[in-house]
């Protein structure tokens, strides 16, 4: 019958279709397979173009990244070496007034550090209310310590800082070297009157230029004229076993001083590290001397040596 053989050409068809297809695609996987190496060569040829092309965004991204690095480790050496600055103007304390300053209002014994690299060592601190700090460098009231010492003794310092002492010599360089220092010194006599004497400018050069003494204007009530500390100004120190005073072939220490140490000229007007004297009646060679308080210029019974920043 006509309508049985209906199937059969429909399956027919199907199949040709089928097998035109299959053909189509195995022409395409053939393709694929003998021109593969070229189509891959060809990728890499348009990856490397790319490639090419986006290098040159690489290298300035690198770049700008390098200049933004470089200006940030600027900006940080900077903070830093703004903080170390810092760092180091508050960690010196170089001298009596700056310890004041800190808040300590009470004498007596305080640590300071004039070089914040250099040692920190301790000193007697005489704070005067509404003032300042003085930073002490020499105190006698009693004779309870021998004066009479070598040069390295006096380069080190001796006594005892809350009682009689001398601050020592490198010390009194270092601090006074720190900053501009006005000097002031008290002095009583075994009657309980008290005169002072201040210059306007003090410090002291190092070992190797001896200590060498420098002064300045003198005011006060001791008086001077020539006959105080201003008579011993750019004098060398000179101990007992050391002569660096302006009289040659003699040591100033030895023959006038009691052999304390001392800023000998040619000898001494003024000299507060001689022997002490108990109940006054001393003489030039033997007691505290201030010949410029000529009422009670040998035998005094205390001095006071002392510094502060000059205003």
């Amino acid at each position: 019958m006509p309508g049985d053989q209906q199937p059969s050409q429909t399956s027919d068809n199907a199949d040709r279709t089928y097998q035109v297809e299959a053909s189509g695609r195995g022409a395409l996987f053939s393709f694929i397979r003998s021109h593969r190496s070229c189509m891959i060569a060809g990728i890499a040829v348009m990856l490397s173009l790319v490639g090419v092309g986006l290098a040159p965004l690489t290298f300035i991204n690198k770049e700008r990244d390098r200049d933004d690095m470089r200006r940030d480790l600027d900006k940080e050496r900077n903070r830093t070496a703004a903080l170390e600055q810092r760092l180091y103007e508050m960690s010196k304390t170089p001298d009596c007034d700056d310890v004041y300053k800190a808040g300590n209002t009470t004498s007596g014994v305080y640590t300071i550090q004039p070089d914040a690299a250099g040692a920190l060592f301790r000193v007697y601190c005489e704070m005067e209310a509404g003032a300042g700090g003085w930073t002490v460098l020499q105190k006698r009231f009693d004779g309870s310590v021998d004066f009479a010492n070598d040069w390295e003794t006096y380069k080190n310092g001796f006594g005892d800082l809350s009682s009689e002492f001398w601050l020592g010599n490198d010390k009194i360089y270092q601090i006074s070297n720190e900053k501009a220092y006005l000097l002031r010194i008290d002095l009583e006599n075994w009657s309980s009157e008290t005169v002072y004497a201040e210059y306007d400018s003090f410090y002291i050069e190092d070992e190797a230029a001896k200590y060498r003494l420098h002064v300045g204007t003198y005011s006060g009530t001791a008086g001077d004229g020539g006959y105080g500390l201003s008579y011993h100004d750019g004098s060398r120190f000179s101990t007992h076993d050391q002569d660096n005073d302006g009289i040659s072939g003699h040591n100033c220490a030895n023959i006038w001083g009691g052999r304390g140490g001392w800023w000998y000229n040619a000898c001494n007007r003024a000299n507060l590290n001689q022997p002490y004297k108990h109940g006054g009646g001393g003489t030039d060679r033997h007691g505290i001397e201030w010949t410029a308080w000529t009422a009670h210029q040998y035998s005094i019974k205390s001095s006071v040596m002392k510094i502060r920043p000059a205003p």
